[in-house]
This record gives structure tokens, C-alpha cells and sequence, in this order.
């Protein structure tokens, strides 16, 4: 058997109806190599290849092993999307917290001033009228 030292390689397009292939190139190096594209291919050479990528069609190991990065993946993608969620959910709910205790400990100081300046003046006198209106109402109980 004659040794074979050239590099060759095709095109393929995903289209509705499946894979199409397009025309093998083959070159003396990879630099030198050019594709044909798909629809030039079929065109020019009368070559019309489509790949059919039917589950029936694939090796079933293929199948297992997709399937298992595939749920890999998507597990640890929730993974990290509930870890993460759960830290900012606890990281707001924690600054929530801190500003709330916050803004009590600096009204704190008012509320007490206020209290404390209650103590000190002697209650508000009496208007007239309502001086004269508990005096009429003690003089009817009489």
C-alpha cells in the first residue's frame, strides 16, 4: 500500500432538512488547502450529499455519552445559578438589615432629646375657651 501525506477536509452546512456535505478537497499542507463551499460544491461537481443526523443513525455510545455532558452540564449550571442566588438573596438581605439598625441607632439619639425635653417644660396652659368649657361642664354635674 502506497502511503497517503496529504491533508483533505470537506465543508458542511446545517440547513431545516439535515446536513449537507460539500465536495472532499485534499492538499500537499493545511496552508494550502482549500474548501469548497457547500452550495459551490453541489453546483459545479453535480455533488449533493446530506447528512442524516437521525438518532437511529448515530452510535448509541455517542448518544449515552452526549447525554450525559449535556445533563453535566446543565446540572452545574443550576448548581451555580441556585448557590449564587441564594448569596446575593442573603447579601441584600443582610444590607437591608445593616441600614435598618442603622437608621434606628442615629433616631435613637432624637427620640431620646425629644423625651427629655418633654420632662423639662411644664405642660402647655389651657386656652380660655377650654377653660370656660370645663368650668360649664362642672357647673351642669353640680
Amino acid at each position: 500500500a502506497k502511503a497517503f501525506d496529504r491533508q483533505c477536509g470537506f465543508n458542511m452546512a446545517v440547513t431545516l432538512t439535515g446536513v449537507k456535505i460539500g465536495a472532499m478537497a485534499c492538499a500537499d499542507g493545511w496552508d494550502n488547502l482549500v474548501l469548497p463551499a457547500v452550495s459551490a460544491s453541489a453546483s459545479a461537481d453535480g455533488f449533493d450529499a446530506t447528512l442524516d443526523l437521525q438518532a437511529e443513525n448515530l452510535a448509541s455510545d455517542e448518544i449515552e455519552e452526549g447525554t450525559k455532558t449535556k445533563n453535566a452540564g446543565l446540572g452545574a449550571a443550576i448548581a451555580s445559578g441556585f448557590i449564587l442566588g441564594t448569596f446575593f438573596l442573603s447579601f441584600s438581605s443582610f444590607c437591608t438589615f445593616m441600614g435598618v439598625r442603622a437608621m434606628r441607632a442615629r433616631s435613637a439619639p432624637l427620640a431620646d432629646a425629644k423625651q427629655t425635653n418633654e420632662a423639662r417644660d411644664p405642660p402647655e396652659k389651657m386656652s380660655q375657651k377650654e377653660e370656660s368649657k370645663e368650668v360649664e361642664e362642672a357647673d351642669v354635674e353640680v
